[in-house]
């Protein structure tokens, strides 16, 4: 209720109970009188009626023109005061105060605006000393910013939870999942952004594995800690992604690096150089041929002239200059080709043999029993790689035959390593192992999306099956059954040690609609009890073809926003016109200015309601007037499916919960009160922006007023005045 409708029920309380406090003591007193002179009154009392009554009336109008002037003198600029005051000392330093009201209260205001003035002038002074300070400090940060912005690599840098605390315009692309380029970032960055999960972009299993492998090599004081791995985009594009640990000082982890190469060039060389060396082969077989037929004629026929014998020797001597020049074509070629689609990085045959024993007896349930061997030899391979396709040929194997105990032996020759996989029963079939191969390394939802035999290829193993005589070492007795992979040996001294990497520490609407806003299905208590200041927001508007969504207007266009830790993202937007199947009213396009030619070609609501929807996921949602634009929402999701069940928060009725004596809350009033300047008004993304900035400076006055969390703010705003309508 407003401030004076709130003084005039107390004043017309008051009179009330005045007339009944004078008509009690009137009837006490005329109890009090004898009969004759209770005549001479009541003769009295008629006689003068319409004289009592102008007094009355008079009386009366003067109470009233009294308390009018008092309210409007006194009680009204005291309360709008109060609120001035306060944008003042907590928002907008530069608002100055203009009220109208009692001699007091005017010399009031001029106190107040004359020390706003001094205090302004001091923060300013103030501020110039800390932004000199801090200019060094900017400038490296500025510095790291364009470095990283600058990078040929995308980076995406992440806390332990997976958050994405930064990231850089090449990591954006590089992740893109509709393949749009940087002019339509409003849609292929939507799962990147800050404050989203890097789950959206990344397999969720990898990173974990990453992490889990990460977390291992810091609790053993390894340095230089760098996993990889390779996932294939839906584009056509491969990506090779290094996860870099960032650590405390006491090497506690407290974030991560992921660091993107695009590979699908190299992989398109490796894929030519293939059909090169094939094309080799058939070339060379000609020359070998050649060379094998003069050396059996010459050992045929020992006798023979030696004009023969030079003939002969001089084919060998052709053929093997031509296999020469065409040896040292190849070599020229693989060097020129780089690095294989898959980098190879040597590591520890007993870090892999930990890491298959962890993954598999966590993820799969059995057994695995470690047995000595050539655990200090190096293999040279993809980590991440092996261990899924170890791992994988467990599940096979538990999932086929039933086993639930294997011993996991590494041995070692001068040429090759031997992992071995041993189980008690039988030998596998070499058809159910051909079948495998074809199979995608997947384990219960989670692992690379890549046939085993691509990854077996790409190491330069082999794997077959094969029955195991009983040794000592094993624990188990009767036949064995065993699946062994080849791996070319490393060499210890061929180990290359990795280079060092530094570790980083880093409107004209109707105010009400038919939508309730309090009682959203996904407002739930984790989130209200969350200070304001902490939470991901959506702040949106629509734009429409008319204002009455069940007489069948239409959404036409959309813009929206994210805040993050209290900070508006100006590059993480959603703007998209929509084709509303339907002409558009002139009345409508002379507010928007969306002219019938700019919505031919655009997506209807079906298309982009869904991609809304994964913009503002796991977000609160804030809009001006909120209820007609989620009512417009509401109206769609039986033809689209689409259902918003985010929170929402109304800047409107926020506003009337800091100013409660105001009577202006429209978006040019709130935005000139606290000091912000409104650019493209009635455009979905402009008017999406200026409630963005109303809002963020909206938090800390109702933080003034005691109202720090999501389900306080929602409470606040059901009981003002705006929202004394049922929704």
């Amino acid at each position: 209720m407003k401030t004076k409708n709130k003084f005039w029920v107390f004043a017309l309380a008051s009179l009330f109970g005045l007339i009944i406090s004078i008509t009690l003591v009137t009837y006490h007193l005329w109890g009090q009188l004898e009969p004759d002179q209770q005549t001479v009154m009541w003769q009295i009392i008629k006689g003068y009626t319409g004289y009592l009554f102008i007094i009355l009336i008079l009386a009366s109008s003067g109470i009233g023109f009294v308390l009018d002037f008092m309210v409007n003198t006194y009680i009204i600029p005291l309360a709008k005061l109060v609120d001035e005051a306060l944008v003042i000392s907590t928002v907008n330093p530069s608002h100055r105060i203009k009220l109208e009201g009692a001699k007091n209260i005017v010399r009031l205001v001029e106190i107040i605006n004359t020390n706003a003035e001094r205090m302004q002038q001091s923060d300013s002074h103030e501020k110039k000393l800390i932004v000199k300070e801090k200019a060094q400090l900017e400038e490296e940060k500025n510095t790291l910013a364009a470095v990283i912005s600058g990078l040929p690599e995308g980076v995406v840098i992440c806390n332990v939870e997976g958050q994405i605390l930064l990231y850089n315009k090449r990591a954006r692309l590089l992740l893109s999942r509709n393949g749009q380029t940087d002019d339509d970032h409003h849609i292929s960055a939507r799962l990147l952004g800050l404050g989203r999960s890097v789950f959206g972009v990344v397999d969720k299993y990898l990173i974990i594995h990453a992490l889990d492998e990460m977390t291992d090599a810091i609790e053993q004081k390894k340095e230089n800690i760098i996993y990889q791995f390779i996932i294939p985009s839906v584009n056509n594009v491969l990506l090779r992604i290094q996860a870099i640990p960032i650590l405390r000082d006491n090497r506690e982890m407290y974030g991560f690096i992921l660091v993107l190469y695009d590979i699908t060039q190299i992989v398109r060389s490796a894929a030519k150089r293939d059909v090169f060396l094939e094309s080799l082969t058939v070339m060379s077989r000609s020359s070998i041929g050649a060379i094998r037929a003069a050396i059996e004629t010459m050992a045929a026929y020992p006798d023979m002239q030696a004009l023969e014998q030079e003939h002969l020797q001089k084919v060998i001597l052709d053929e093997s200059v031509v296999l020469s020049r065409r040896l040292d074509r190849v070599e020229k070629k693989i060097r020129s080709s780089g690095e294989s689609q898959w980098p190879l990085d040597n590591m520890r045959c007993s870090d892999l043999a930990e890491a298959v024993k962890k993954k598999a007896e966590e993820k799969l349930e059995v057994s695995i029993i470690l047995e000595k061997g050539a655990e200090d030899m190096l293999i040279k391979g993809d980590h991440l790689a092996l261990v899924y396709t170890i791992c994988f040929l467990i599940a096979q194997l538990k999932e086929t035959q039933g086993i639930e105990r294997f011993v996991y032996r590494t041995q070692k020759d001068d040429r090759f390593l031997l992992i071995d996989l041993i189980w008690p029963g039988r030998v596998l079939s070499l058809e159910t192992l051909r079948q495998w191969q074809s199979l995608e390394l997947m384990i219960q939802g989670e692992g690379l999306p890549l046939p085993m035999k691509d990854v077996l290829e790409r190491h330069g193993a082999e794997i077959w099956p094969q029955s195991e005589s009983e040794t000592e070492s094993q624990t188990e007795s009767g036949a064995k059954a065993c699946l062994r992979l080849l791996f070319p040996s490393v060499s210890v001294a061929t180990e290359k040690k990795r280079q060092w990497r530094p570790r980083i520490s880093l409107e004209n609407r109707p105010e009400f609609y038919d939508f309730d806003l309090f009682n959203q299905p996904g407002q739930i208590p984790d989130l209200d009890n969350l200070p304001l200041a902490q939470l991901r927001y959506t702040v949106f508007d629509t734009e429409t073809t008319g204002l009455n969504p069940s007489g069948g207007d239409e959404i036409i266009s959309v813009g929206a926003l994210r805040i993050i830790n209290n900070r508006l993202l100006h590059e993480e937007y959603f703007d998209q016109l929509v084709n509303p199947q339907r002409p558009l009213p002139p009345e409508s396009i002379r507010f928007h200015g969306i002219q019938p030619e700019m919505l031919e070609g655009q997506p209807t609501i079906e298309n982009v309601l869904p991609q809304f929807q994964r913009f503002a996921e796991d977000t609160v949602m804030v809009a001006h007037n909120a209820a007609f634009d989620m009512r417009m929402l509401q109206i769609k999701e039986a033809p689209t499916g689409i259902r918003f069940i985010n929170p929402v928060l109304d800047t409107l009725l926020l506003s009337a919960v800091v100013h409660p004596s105001h009577t202006d809350h429209n978006i040019e009033d709130i935005a000139q009160r606290l000091g912000i300047r409104v650019v493209g008004r009635h455009t979905a993304l402009g008017d999406a922006i200026a409630t963005a900035e109303i809002f963020i400076k909206l938090i800390p006055l109702l933080e003034q007023k005691g109202i720090r969390t999501l389900k306080q703010a929602r409470l606040s705003s059901k009981k003002t005045y705006y929202a004394r309508l049922k929704y």
